[in-house]
């Protein structure tokens, strides 16, 4: 994703990803933003309908119950899993880099996903200790159980629910919002998910290619692959393998 910004004061988000010109503009003097590419493709943001809508009224009545239902404690003894960010980072700041470049690293995406070699399987005994750790508040968590997957929030407004989790049948960080903002986001979410395709697709020829060069390091990273029982040890508080 590149930003730019025109002569006139306009700014301009493109994805470098997208064969088709697709960019979202943002022009001074009150227009409405809208998001197009070189073909048929153009959605408004209605920011008139926008402003017509009582915010305070909404929060209170949609966003501020969907809000509080996302916080959570397994009252479940199942265990939880754990998938840790690189070394010294958290698992969103590993995630965030690597889209920093114009250039995607399947390789990268996989070791993310599989938390860079290691995933932790948490017992109910062991829970509150291991999100005292640094490696427990910088984790995706996954809740089997409950069909949950989000964080620790080391603020929560909500002491007794510190895990923000989100449902596996829901469409990612769907929270309520107005019906232009809705269209906005439901076109954006349906345009960039046409992009990936389009762009697997043309790139497909060069993706085999670099699948038979990554598979030596591929196979290493599966060979090496572990699942470890977290257990805290008194001395050091590291983790055992199980």
């Amino acid at each position: 994703m590149v930003i730019k910004e025109g002569a006139d004061g306009s700014e301009y988000v493109i994805f470098p990803m997208d064969r088709t010109g697709f960019k979202i503009s943002v022009h001074p003097r009150g227009k409405n933003p809208h998001m197009r590419d070189t073909r048929t493709f153009y959605q408004e943001l209605d920011l008139s309908a926008l402003h017509s809508v009582n915010w305070d009224e909404m929060a209170a009545k949609e966003f501020q119950p969907w809000w509080e239902s996302r916080f959570y404690w397994p009252s479940h003894r199942a265990d939880l899993i754990a998938i840790p960010g690189p070394p010294g980072k958290t698992w969103v700041e590993g995630f965030q880099e690597l889209f920093h470049g114009d250039e995607f690293d399947a390789i990268e995406m996989l070791k993310a996903a599989l938390g860079h070699g290691t995933i932790f399987k948490i017992g109910y005994r062991e829970r509150k200790a291991f999100f005292e750790t640094s490696l427990g508040q910088g984790s995706i968590i996954i809740d089997p159980r409950e069909c949950r997957f989000g964080f620790f929030f080391a603020h929560s407004p909500y002491p007794d629910r510190p895990l923000f989790g989100l449902r596996w049948d829901e469409k990612g960080f769907d929270f309520p919002m107005p019906g232009p903002l809705r269209a906005w986001k439901d076109a954006l979410d349906y345009r960039l998910e046409v992009a990936i395709e389009e762009y697997v697709e043309s790139a497909e020829d060069d993706l085999e290619a670099g699948l038979v060069e990554i598979l030596p390091e591929l196979k290493k990273f599966v060979d090496d692959f572990r699942v470890v029982r977290w257990k805290p040890e008194p001395s050091s508080g590291r983790s055992r393998d199980t």
